[in-house]
């Protein structure tokens, strides 16, 4: 599975479900970890300060919600991407011996709108050429590189 988010869109959460509703009487633990694809733990994005928790899932419980926070950096960027795979003792949320991985992609929110500036231009049809007046609307990030 993959998710998508925008880049100044803070924190957001992915929904865990347990495969197939399985349950159990006793609490056990959910590891999740970050790995990098071209976004940087740190720089792009972070989840709970650290890039692997452990999650205690309660008796019965069927779902959490994994928060995350995608980080706003002002540069102007192709779509970057992390991994989030998560790895349980047994096997409700992931096949046992296996990991099982969701891949979060980031679309930068940070981009340039250009207008016209006068919505209705009238020009007479022998004119040739002419300039026609547009404007930034939504005004660039102040550094365009890393």
């Amino acid at each position: 599975s993959s998710y998508t988010f925008l880049e100044d869109n803070g924190i957001d959460k992915i929904p865990i479900m347990k495969l197939n509703g399985g349950t159990t009487e006793q609490t056990y633990s959910l590891q999740v970890s970050a790995s990098n694809g071209t976004a940087v733990y740190g720089k792009d994005y972070s989840i709970g300060g650290r890039p692997l928790q452990v999650y205690t899932i309660q008796p019965y419980q069927q779902s959490i919600l994994l928060p995350f926070e995608i980080l706003e950096d002002k540069l102007v960027e192709n779509i970057e991407t992390f991994i989030l795979s998560l790895e349980s003792a047994l096997p409700l949320f992931s096949t046992e011996g296996t990991i099982s991985q969701t891949t979060v992609s980031i679309l930068d929110g940070t981009s340039i709108v250009i207008g016209f500036i006068d919505e209705l231009t009238t020009v007479p049809e022998n004119i040739g050429s002419f300039t026609i007046s547009v404007a930034v609307l939504k005004p660039a990030p102040l550094v365009t590189s890393a």
